[in-house]
């Protein structure tokens, strides 16, 4: 509500509507409701929405200035009306830019003996669409039995549609729900349950419909659903897959719970493995979620997974190391291993003594899995790496 020289003027957002254009020139037609009167504010052909609201503030004098006294900046009552046409513009030409939903399609023969299909669509009047089609195509005969009998075709082809659509919502509510995702609806959080073989075309498709929203709501709906159910499914595939790596690489060593926003996503380390790798897994496991709760902190950075890994590898890493050096994970390690080589790393330099090792090596893991994280864990260098994995691939093969 503005309050513009003791003048009240109340814009309905819900009352403006785009009406029928009428004339060469109009593009746009809105409704806006002053004092109790409806206008019709009209958006001309080579108009910019706020030219069109300076012209329409000045044909109505009561509304007040175009402009501010003594400059040439819009008033804040001639920048909304702007702002309304705007908007409605930019609704006009998304509603263009969207086919039109086939209802119902059968085919028809003509006068001239050949076939042709009358089709309803969507938003359309059924009825006027019949008769349009009986006067082109079938004028010899009489038209109301004419439309009679389209208008009946339609009906039961939209019958028979509604009964598929029925059974497969029946189909898809047998099938198993693999993930739930949560959509926000009007403040209400709703769940939408994916359920196997969907993806996220059909699923968001199924939700927004469920919502029975009209044709442009829809597509706003499926357009911000989508990306949200991809985000659920790549998590979902990364976890399954991390599950996979953790069976291939040894049992689970312990977990810790890594604050992330407002969730504690789980992280577990598996024996023998490099922290590197085990960070690396976490935050490609949790990336979908990592990445929108990041995006809110970093202010115009690019955010990346390495931002991630290179935050929390030194606490993975610490960890790792106090748990291993622990009396449980010594306990943990002796019982797990497949088997040890024990390695003596003797210094260059005199005086210093020389330092016994053991080089562990775990169910599922290759000589080069092994002897990276022996070397990791302990600082050495890639010296001696091919020497140490010749010694675990030998031992491998023996088994």
């Amino acid at each position: 509500m503005f309050s513009t020289r003791h003048v009240s003027v109340l814009l309905l957002a819900l009352a403006a509507m785009v009406v029928a254009v009428v004339g060469q020139d109009v593009m746009l037609s809105v409704s806006v409701s002053a004092n109790g009167e409806d206008l019709s504010m009209t958006l001309l052909r080579g108009e910019s929405p706020l030219q069109a609201a300076y012209r329409f503030v000045q044909e109505h004098p009561a509304l007040g200035a175009a402009v501010e006294p003594g400059t040439d900046q819009a008033t804040p009552m001639t920048i909304q009306l702007a702002e309304i046409l705007l908007q409605r513009l930019q609704e006009q030409e998304t509603q263009k830019a969207q086919p039109p939903e086939l209802m119902a399609s059968f085919p028809v023969v003509r006068d001239d003996g050949a076939a042709v299909n009358f089709e309803h669509y969507k938003g359309n009047d059924v009825a006027l669409e019949a008769q349009e089609f009986c006067q082109v195509n079938i004028p010899a005969l009489e038209l109301g039995q004419c439309v009679g009998q389209l208008l009946n075709g339609a009906q039961q082809v939209m019958l028979q549609r509604e009964r598929e659509e029925q059974e497969q919502a029946s189909k898809a509510a047998e099938k198993k729900v693999v993930l739930e995702v949560p959509i926000d609806v009007n403040g209400e959080t709703m769940r939408l349950g994916l359920r196997e073989g969907d993806d996220s075309s059909s699923a968001s498709d199924f939700f927004c419909r469920s919502l029975n929203l009209g044709d442009q709501d829809y597509a706003i709906c499926v357009s911000s659903v989508q990306p949200l159910i991809d985000a659920k499914i790549r998590d979902f595939m990364a976890q399954q897959q991390q599950q996979q790596q953790q069976a291939q690489s040894g049992p689970p060593l312990f977990e810790i719970p890594i604050q992330i926003g407002d969730r504690l996503l789980p992280m577990a380390f598996t024996l023998g493995e490099n922290p590197a790798d085990t960070t690396i897994r976490f935050c490609d496991a949790q990336w979908g979620f990592i990445s929108t709760v990041l995006q809110s902190y970093e202010e115009g950075g690019a955010i990346t997974k390495d931002l991630c890994v290179n935050t929390l590898f030194s606490t993975v890493s610490k960890m790792l190391d106090e748990m291993l050096a622990s009396e449980e994970g010594i306990a943990l390690t002796d019982r797990e291993k497949l088997f040890s080589i024990e390695v003596e790393l003797t210094p260059e330099q005199e005086g210093i003594a020389s330092r016994q090792l053991s080089l562990n090596v775990f169910p599922g893991q290759t000589a080069e899995a092994a002897v990276s994280a022996f070397l990791n864990q302990n600082g050495i260098g890639d010296e001696a790496k091919g020497a140490l994995m010749d010694m675990v691939a030998n031992r491998l093969a023996s088994i």
